[in-house]
């Protein structure tokens, strides 16, 4: 008995969406015409100029130059302060460090807007 119910219900919710499905399809208009406009396109610069020259690699540029000065500054408060003689590999690691990270933080697809 069970089985018959649940059997007929789900008869009628199938009919139920054909119906519907009936429904919409009869009341879409398909006669629409699809225009298209012209479409402009200049032709874009290429080469090595063009490239510096873009807001990307000046916003990197910028990030790996702040990253560095802090790579320094970094340096300078934990290490500098208690040697007399300044090595300049240490210096060096930890600009190159900072400007990496730099370079990271302008680069990341966060940064690009997909994360």
């Amino acid at each position: 008995m069970l089985n018959i119910v649940n059997q007929n219900q789900k008869l009628s919710i199938s009919f139920a969406i054909n119906i519907a499905n009936i429904y919409i399809f009869t009341t879409m208009n398909t006669n629409k015409k699809i225009e298209f406009g012209k479409l402009e396109v200049e032709q874009e610069e290429k080469g090595f100029k063009s490239w510096i020259k873009s807001k990307h690699v000046k916003r990197t540029i910028i990030a790996m130059l702040i990253g560095a000065g802090g790579g320094f500054i970094y340096f300078i408060l934990t290490e500098g302060a208690e040697m007399k003689a300044v090595p300049t590999g240490d210096i060096v690691q930890d600009v190159i460090f900072g400007a990496l990270i730099g370079l990271f933080v302008t680069n990341s697809p966060c940064a690009k807007n997909k994360c």
